[in-house]
């Protein structure tokens, strides 16, 4: 595939399996309806066909970003209740021209440990095992997620 993919964590860690079968991920379709490239099969977003979809843009500009609201019911003791997740997507260029607030706020979570004890952030390959990862101590609920793409 070669595209980036963000892959969804589960009560808080990469190593609980998100429960898949009988799930629904994107429900109503809000956030694929919008662009943002959501696979309904297992809440993997695909950044790049994200990207191709136009939602920054023809022609995306730095700092561009946007809000998608992604409804999903999972298979496991919530008893497939409806839960909705605000996720924010940013783009830039490349990781020179990240805005130096938004670098600011992201050093600012991992120094309070709010972001997961290992948390992915993209794969080339559509694989777990190779995505690039950071480490962090802390644990904690940082809304809205939010995913950076970097464009080169």
């Amino acid at each position: 595939m070669g595209d980036s993919v963000a892959f969804p964590v589960y009560n808080a860690s990469i190593t609980r399996v998100v429960p898949v079968s009988g799930s629904a991920f994107d429900e109503g379709n809000n956030a694929n309806s919008g662009g943002c490239s959501v696979r309904t099969s297992d809440g993997k977003i695909n950044l790049a066909e994200t990207v191709r979809n136009g939602v920054f843009g023809a022609t995306p500009a730095n700092d561009a970003r946007r809000d998608f609201d992604i409804y999903y019911r999972l298979n496991d003791e919530s008893g497939k209740s409806l839960n909705k997740l605000r996720v924010r997507l940013y783009y830039y260029t490349s990781m020179s021209t990240v805005a130096p607030d938004l670098l600011q706020t992201l050093n600012e979570r991992e120094a309070q440990g709010v972001f997961l004890g290992t948390t992915y952030l993209a794969s080339t390959d559509d694989n777990p095992a190779t995505s690039r990862t950071i480490s962090t101590a802390g644990l904690a609920k940082p809304r809205p997620p939010c995913v950076i793409i970097i464009g080169n």
